[in-house]
């Protein structure tokens, strides 16, 4: 091989490496929205209960898998992180140890975990939870109406409301380290 031809492989080697470290960025980054989404709502009603980053989050009511009721305005004084996922959803089952570990470690601290599941059907679900070893509350928003106010429009997303009743973040796929910052920056 002459020097030509090393340069050259040597050159499509570091495209080739510059080329996945491309794709990686943005592949992290869609995964890492933390933007606000600003779909419209579908009404002036819409408009006036949809949340925004920074305003009174939303009130709603929804049932939760062990019959009981979910009202977030009666949860006042705690940090809640709202998680919508769907048990298709790989990204979602990726975070849901997660959201487990930090469910156990902060229950008594006024931190609630609740957890959407969105666009998926009972039996989904039911299976899905049987495999995975989740203890927080979970709901089905069957007809994507809380999914709605909060506009979502990708999954995992996880809304964090500080205990004023604020939407204080709004995150893609989260793992343990990342909920426990945005979690610590809440107590202050």
């Amino acid at each position: 091989m002459n020097t030509r031809q090393l340069y050259s492989i040597k050159s499509t080697s570091k495209s080739i490496k510059y080329y996945f470290l491309i794709l990686f960025l943005l592949f992290s980054s869609a995964c890492l929205d933390t933007s606000d989404i600003t779909t419209p709502p579908k009404s002036e009603k819409d408009a006036a209960q949809s949340y925004a980053l920074n305003k009174q989050a939303p009130d709603f009511e929804i049932t939760l898998l062990n019959e009981k009721q979910f009202k977030l305005s009666e949860h006042k004084g705690e940090i809640i992180l709202l998680n919508f996922w769907a048990s298709y959803c790989k990204p979602c089952q990726w975070e849901m140890p997660a959201f487990e570990k930090i469910w156990l470690k902060y229950q008594n601290q006024n931190i609630l975990i609740v957890g959407i599941a969105l666009s998926d059907t009972k039996t989904n679900i039911d299976k899905f939870l049987d495999e995975v070893n989740v203890t927080y509350p979970i709901a089905i928003d069957e007809q994507h109406e809380i999914g709605d106010l909060f506009q979502i429009t990708s999954l995992p997303t996880t809304i964090i409301i500080n205990p004023e009743g604020i939407v204080s973040r709004r995150l893609g796929v989260a793992n343990e380290a990342v909920l426990e910052i945005f979690l610590d920056g809440q107590k202050q």
